[in-house]
């Protein structure tokens, strides 16, 4: 079961973010903070399905949506405000999960294509 807690996005809103605990049998020191694709929500059966099995191979999975998403608007924001989310999830992951990764992925179809 995820365990929720809030992205503070420094645009005067928030986000939530899923965090996915590994498996602790299988932990790997690892963890991958996973955007959602355009149009797609954190709580999409793929994603959730995803994150779900990434932390069963023992890897801490954390999902989170977009602004525009999260309010329920169609269209998505700004490339700026779609980074600066991105960076504030990746800053709030850091101080919500206490657990020492040796290595952090970051991922998704917006990430790899834009600001990572």
């Amino acid at each position: 079961m995820p365990r929720r807690f809030t992205i503070d996005t420094g645009l005067s809103a928030t986000v939530s973010g899923l965090h996915y605990p590994a498996d602790r049998h299988s932990a790997v020191q690892t963890l991958l903070i996973l955007a959602p694709s355009a149009g797609a929500s954190q709580y999409s059966e793929f994603m959730h399905c995803f994150a779900t099995g990434m932390a069963t191979r023992g890897i801490d999975t954390v999902t989170f949506d977009f602004l525009y998403m999260e309010q329920g608007c169609l269209a998505p924001d700004s490339k700026s405000r779609l980074e600066a989310t991105y960076r504030a999830a990746i800053k709030e992951t850091q101080l919500a999960i206490p657990s020492c990764h040796r290595r952090q992925v970051n991922g998704g179809t917006y990430c790899v294509s834009n600001c990572c």
